[in-house]
């Protein structure tokens, strides 16, 4: 299992960061850390921090640093094709996972059937959410969302009355979320698409407990520099796979979050 990291500026809470994920891991796993330009010293203090720390469950740790960055599905991207295991976990460097086992329970839910496309242990959704305007997105009806997303994930204790359930969503967010490396192509809601229309896959929201206020993200900062220019420039560029934005625009109905029963693989 290797978990992948992409981190920007993050060099004030790496080491919280770091700490929480360790603790809450319950089986081996490499960590590939992929820095997206940073300009506060991320990845020395993250190397700093491996080199002068014992975590016995960290099989190996592999630092990256982008000269100029390519932004969080990029680095995302850099990290899923280093890997060295069949399952990823993608944790964002502003989350905290408190939840014991993490790693486990997605090992879990990825052997059980029928095999979700993915799972995630922040927020399940539906296609037609990723349609809405920003503003449209907070009078989102209470159906087509169940977890943590916008300024919900300020108050994380919501998810204690979820716990222990599992719901099979259209599209799911990531921060925490797991996935096979043999399933990868494309950003992540275009992949829960094409596994849904090719194999008829789905992927899995399972309730965690997580710490990751919003004012600790780096889309809350503010730009300067390289990090300004290359944003303009992508939010110019990159719209979308023409595939999927039509999958988008064709859509006429959805079908919220369910809370399902999984089974576990036969022996």
């Amino acid at each position: 299992m290797t978990v992948v990291t992409p981190t920007f500026n993050y060099e004030p809470i790496i080491r919280d960061y770091i700490d929480a994920t360790a603790a809450a891991a319950s089986v081996p796993f490499d960590w590939i850390i992929v820095d997206d330009g940073s300009q506060d010293g991320t990845a020395g203090r993250a190397r700093t921090i491996f080199e002068s720390t014992p975590y016995p469950l960290v099989a190996r740790a592999t630092i990256l640093r982008n000269p100029m960055p390519i932004f969080e599905t990029a680095c995302d991207n850099v990290g899923f094709t280093l890997a060295e295991t069949d399952v990823i976990i993608e944790i964002q460097g502003d989350i905290q996972v408190r939840e014991p086992g993490y790693d486990a329970c997605f090992l879990r839910m990825l052997a059980s059937r029928p095999a979700p496309s993915a799972v995630s242990g922040r927020c399940g959704h539906t296609f037609m959410h990723l349609r809405r305007s920003s503003l449209g997105r907070w009078f989102e009806p209470a159906g087509h969302l169940v977890g943590l997303w916008g300024r919900t994930i300020d108050t994380p204790d919501r998810v204690h009355a979820i716990k222990g359930k599992v719901y099979r969503c259209e599209t799911v967010n990531r921060g925490p979320w797991a996935l096979r490396k043999t399933d990868l192509d494309n950003d992540d809601h275009d992949y829960h698409r094409r596994l849904f229309e090719g194999e008829g896959r789905r992927p899995l929201y399972v309730p965690m407990s997580i710490h990751a206020p919003r004012t600790l993200g780096a889309s809350r900062r503010a730009r300067t520099g390289d990090n300004q220019t290359v944003y303009d420039m992508l939010k110019r560029e990159k719209t979308g796979s023409p595939g999927f934005l039509a999958f988008l625009a064709s859509l006429t109905s959805c079908s919220p979050p369910e809370e399902v029963m999984v089974a576990p693989t036969s022996p």
